[in-house]
C-alpha cells in the first residue's frame, strides 16, 4: 500500500511532466485500469462454482437464443418490479 507521503512525491513528479509525457502517463494508466485482475481465493471460486452449477446444468442443453431470451425476461421482470415498487 502506498503511503500519503509517497503519493505526494508521485503527484509532484506528475506535475513536472511535459504535456507529451502526461499524455503517455494517462494512456498507461487507462490501459492499466482496463487490465486489472480481480483475484478470488480458491474458497471463493469453489463457492461460485457451487452457486452456478445448477444454472450450468440447466442451461447446458439450451441454445444461446434460449438463454438470451431467459435473461431478457428476467431483466424485464426486475424492471417491472422496480417500477411498481416506486409507485407504491
Amino acid at each position: 500500500m502506498i503511503l500519503n507521503s509517497e503519493l505526494e512525491v508521485l503527484y509532484e513528479a506528475i506535475d513536472k511532466l511535459s504535456p507529451e509525457q502526461f499524455i503517455q502517463l494517462r494512456q498507461y494508466v487507462e490501459n492499466r485500469a482496463h487490465s486489472v485482475l480481480y483475484v478470488l481465493s480458491h474458497d471463493h471460486l469453489k463457492t461460485l462454482d457451487e452457486i452456478f452449477a445448477p444454472i450450468q446444468a440447466e442451461t447446458s442443453t439450451m441454445t444461446d437464443e434460449e438463454i438470451n431470451t431467459l435473461i431478457d425476461e428476467a431483466i424485464a421482470e426486475v424492471r417491472y418490479e422496480r417500477e411498481n415498487q416506486s409507485s407504491d
